[in-house]
Order: C-alpha cells, then sequence, then structure tokens
C-alpha cells in the first residue's frame, strides 16, 4: 500500500508527438464520446508508443466508413496476436471500448499543421501487410 504524498507541483501535461511514418503502438486509453456539436458519436482512441509518443484517434460512427475504421482497428489488432471475440456486437458500446483497451496496434502518422503549429496526427491504424509495406524494398 502506498502511503500519501501531497502532491504541490504541476502535473505534466505536455504529449510527445510520435513521428511521421508507420508505428507499432498501443491503445491506452478509449471512450465513448461525441462530436463537439453531440450530434456524431465516436470512441476516442489514445494511442501510445514504447518512446512515451502519444496520440489520438477517433472511430466516428453513423456511417459504413465508421464500421471499416472499427474493423481495421480490430484487424490490426488481431495482426498483433490478439484473437476477436464473435460474441462481442462491434458498435458504439462500452463492450467494444473495453476490449480495445490495451491492445497493440500498428498506425501511420502524418505530420500537420494546424492553427500554426506542426504536429503528427494518427491518419490511419493499419493491418500486417499495409504495415510490412513501408519497410519493403524497392
Amino acid at each position: 500500500m502506498a502511503k500519501f504524498q501531497e502532491k504541490t507541483e504541476q502535473r505534466a501535461t505536455e504529449y510527445v508527438d510520435f513521428a511521421e511514418g508507420p508505428h507499432e503502438a498501443k491503445i491506452a486509453r478509449a471512450k465513448l464520446s461525441h462530436s463537439k456539436d453531440s450530434k456524431v458519436e465516436m470512441i476516442v482512441l489514445r494511442v501510445v508508443g514504447e518512446d512515451g509518443e502519444s496520440g489520438f484517434f477517433n472511430i466516428v460512427f453513423g456511417d459504413e466508413f465508421g464500421v471499416e475504421q472499427l474493423m481495421f482497428v480490430l484487424t490490426s489488432i488481431k495482426h498483433n496476436g490478439f484473437d476477436i471475440p464473435e460474441e462481442i456486437d462491434w458498435d458504439y458500446n462500452q463492450e467494444t471500448v473495453d476490449f480495445l483497451k490495451g491492445k497493440d496496434v500498428y498506425i501511420y502518422v502524418k505530420k500537420e499543421v494546424y492553427q500554426g503549429n506542426t504536429s503528427g496526427k494518427i491518419k490511419r491504424i493499419l493491418n500486417q501487410d499495409e504495415y510490412d509495406s513501408f519497410f519493403e524494398e524497392e
């Protein structure tokens, strides 16, 4: 059991971006959320790398594209050695969120400029073939 120690310093809030390109990563958090206007349901993933990098990826629901995004995430998880249970209703729900937490995935990051700041944005969750293709010699 830990003993209480009062925390008086500021908490670190700085994120380290992923470098541009493909990465092996882990889904550190997953949560049910909505767009800013509350019209669109989405699952927000916080993805972390081995060197302290982190980024976010949103799975947006409401059309076929959202389902496709989720299927790519599940495929990446499967290609990282996890079995995908058939009994789960893969949709915008807590059961899906709970499964996603802590799973390894492959990601592709692209540098983007937003409001004058350049940062790495997770553009896609990759399957094994997509990830491997970045390392094939031509």
